[in-house]
């Protein structure tokens, strides 16, 4: 949490940010909350158990193995997040959240089962992989993430969230706008604040 305060500081938004430390949403479940949430953004533990054992120690060595540890299957907080989410965003706003290799049809599946969630999108990477789930009436979302081993830097992808999108009864991808270059985290904080 110092780490995130800190960067909020470098980002000039200290203003702006309110910190609150729990077990997923219980720090917000409160009528201050309830139905008042615009964009609920999640990036959980979605490893399973028995595979957080056998990774490389440069990458599970600098976090708790509370961080990367999903459950038996990986997706014990996914869904929770799944589960709770809907009592804390208004009507049609925004989930988003990342999820493991190989999880990403069977989690769409289950939410497009659910009818508290009825604008679902994948984010697929270069290889057609599903890494993110989005539901929500956000008309762009921004997505970043940094290479492996940082050889090509930051890849930023624009998604028009209501064109193109997955909704009930198919998908239909548009292109990707990427970035091969680094992005300073103040213009990624300048286009999110441009998108709204």
């Amino acid at each position: 949490m110092a780490l995130a305060e800190r960067n909020a500081h470098y980002l000039e938004l200290q203003d702006r940010v309110e910190f609150r430390k729990g077990d997923l949403l219980a720090p917000f479940d409160g009528p201050a909350f309830h139905g008042q949430v615009d964009l609920l953004v999640c990036n959980p533990p979605y490893i399973s158990s028995r595979k957080v054992d056998t990774m490389p120690r440069e990458i599970i060595g600098h976090e708790p193995r509370l961080a990367f540890d999903g459950g038996p299957f990986g997706n014990r907080i996914v869904a929770r997040l799944i589960r709770e989410a809907p009592r804390f965003l208004r009507n049609g706003e925004c989930l988003a959240f990342e999820v493991g290799l190989g999880q990403g049809s069977a989690l769409m599946k289950r939410l497009s089962a659910d009818k508290r969630y009825s604008w679902l999108r994948p984010i697929e990477d270069e290889a057609g992989a599903v890494w993110a789930i989005v539901d929500g009436g956000f008309r762009f979302l921004l997505c970043t993430s940094h290479s492996p081993g940082g050889s090509q830097g930051w890849h930023g992808q624009l998604h028009d969230c209501r064109h193109g999108g997955y909704r009930r009864g198919g998908i239909d991808r548009e292109p990707r706008l990427s970035a091969e270059r680094k992005i300073p985290a103040r213009q990624l904080a300048a286009w999110c604040d441009a998108l709204g």
